[in-house]
């Protein structure tokens, strides 16, 4: 009957089950907990799980591939700063970085504001100095 098509519900969908697909919003996305709405790949990094930015730099400030990274700034021997695109909500986001190559002894991040990461590279007496670049990628709330 006609009446029948006004009074009809649809059922979510789930692993299981046919039905109607609902979309995660930003909140959804940030709270990381539903198992049952779908992720559109604009929203997908909202969640905590994924990185935020990413790049492969040289120390003389380019960035080979990246993404949100607005640019990369040579400050000086051993020391690059990335400037991301979108800032984090704060400083206090993880930045990992590693060197690129070369017998480096280790690649840090000095430091973060919201809007940069800044590495530092030193050799193996513990020196700063430059080598052929390095990876960065950050995970945190923007």
């Amino acid at each position: 009957p006609a009446n029948l098509a006004a009074v009809r519900t649809t059922l979510a969908a789930s692993d299981t089950e046919k039905g109607t697909i609902e979309y995660a919003v930003q909140s959804e996305m940030e709270a990381g907990s539903s198992t049952t709405l779908a992720v559109t790949p604009g929203r997908q990094h909202y969640h905590p799980s994924a990185a935020k930015g990413w790049c492969f730099f040289d120390t003389s400030g380019g960035a080979t591939v990246s993404y949100n990274v607005a640019s990369v700034t040579d400050v000086g021997t051993g020391e690059a700063t990335i400037n991301w695109a979108t800032d984090f909500s704060s400083a206090n986001f993880c930045a990992v970085c590693t060197p690129l190559a070369g017998p480096m002894a280790a690649m840090t991040n000095n430091g973060n504001t919201a809007g940069t990461s800044t590495t530092r590279n030193y050799n193996q007496a513990g020196v700063l100095t430059d080598n052929s670049g390095g990876y960065i990628v950050a995970f945190g709330d923007q």
